[in-house]
């Protein structure tokens, strides 16, 4: 019982350390009446909250770190037809499941919606350069079927890819 306290408290210091808690600090404060166990309890208490709170942090930052690459990700290789969500959490080093669970989580989309947008915008920009045809730019932008391409960007801007593209010139 005591070894095993000992440990859990060994651990403690540990992960104090780890996440830059000043563990005499916090006993500090309760080394002027050691003696009382109620003390030592409540110095143990606030460490471990402090510590859960500061793990939840880095948690949190590491997550909205992941999220930020997918996007750049997306963002640097849009037009390839074969980009999906596994080729994206493979690049960011994590798996398909758990990307698609914070990515939606952080920004309220999921990365295949995301890619979709970022290849719509893409090809918005594009037709209003009246040199590139419609079938060029659906090429352009990572889609494999200009059946597909105007299905979709009728769908989300209500026009034909032509018409947007007439109404740039």
């Amino acid at each position: 019982s005591k070894m095993l306290l000992l440990q859990f408290l060994l651990a403690l210091v540990r992960m104090a350390d780890e996440l830059e808690i000043d563990v005499a600090t916090e006993f500090g404060k309760a080394e002027a009446s050691i003696e009382s166990l109620q003390k030592v309890e409540e110095a143990l208490e606030r460490m471990i909250t402090r510590m859960v709170s500061e793990k939840e942090k880095m948690s949190r930052r590491y997550t909205e770190i992941l999220v930020q690459s997918a996007r750049n990700y997306i963002q640097e290789h849009f037009a390839d037809e074969e980009l999906s969500a596994g080729k994206i959490a493979e690049a960011v080093g994590v798996t398909p499941n758990y990307l698609s669970r914070i990515f939606k989580s952080i920004t309220g989309d999921t990365c295949v919606s995301f890619l979709g947008k970022v290849r719509l915008d893409e090809a918005k920009k594009l037709l209003r350069d009246s040199s590139f045809k419609s079938y060029e730019v659906a090429e352009a932008v990572g889609y494999n079927g200009i059946s597909n391409f105007y299905a979709v960007f009728r769908q989300t801007f209500g026009d034909t890819p032509a018409a947007v593209s007439y109404t740039h010139l």
